[in-house]
């Protein structure tokens, strides 16, 4: 009989240390769990990635990964591009005035003289000189077509009201303007898309 009753023994202790354990985690568990420890450890947790947060926007000059000058952005974007056969290189210019992106990247350096072109960027500042970059690029859409004077009259139409100058404008923009836009638009979506893979 005391032969039997040693391992069951045994096997208590072992219950009674398991149980011991599992009852120090969980009341180490509702401790943590109280709302104003939860809230104060949510507080901190956000202060420290608001401070971290500014070195990414601003880019880590010393690293070493990811910075670019904005010709090897743009070539490392068109090539991705051309290598998928997505667009079209004509699509990835702003305008015809370019011949290619040669001619697109020599008028940021030497017509617009951007101030970061050569400088190798990471982070916030990359993605500054993106945004910046997108601005010019949009701001070359331009309706080319030669409004003529049946296109003013059928903007002008017959209507029951007065119809102004301004919406005889903005008839023919809706109708010339809005492909040229949604073209430019797609371009900042895919630079977007790109910068943030």
């Amino acid at each position: 009989f005391a032969n039997s009753v040693q391992p069951v023994i045994q096997k208590l202790t072992e219950l009674q240390d398991q149980m011991t354990t599992q009852k120090n985690s969980l009341e180490k568990a509702v401790s943590h769990s109280d709302p104003k420890a939860v809230v104060a450890m949510v507080r901190d947790v956000g202060v420290s990635f608001g401070h971290a947060l500014s070195f990414v926007l601003e880019g880590v000059v010393s690293a070493k990964e990811g910075r670019q000058t904005l010709e090897e952005e743009l070539i490392a974007f068109h090539d991705f591009h051309k290598s998928r056969g997505t667009y079209d290189e004509r699509d990835l210019l702003p305008s015809e005035e370019f011949e290619n992106l040669k001619g697109y990247v020599d008028y940021f350096r030497d017509e617009l003289r951007c101030a970061s072109f050569d400088f190798r960027l990471n982070g916030g500042a990359q993605f500054r000189r993106l945004m910046w970059e997108v601005e010019v690029f949009v701001r070359f859409a331009e309706v080319c077509e030669e409004v003529k004077k049946r296109d003013i009259i059928q903007a002008r139409g017959v209507a029951m009201q007065v119809v102004g100058w301004r919406d005889v404008v903005v008839k023919i923009l809706n109708k010339e303007a809005h492909l040229k836009m949604k073209a430019r638009i797609r371009y900042v979506g895919e630079r977007l898309k790109f910068f943030f893979k």
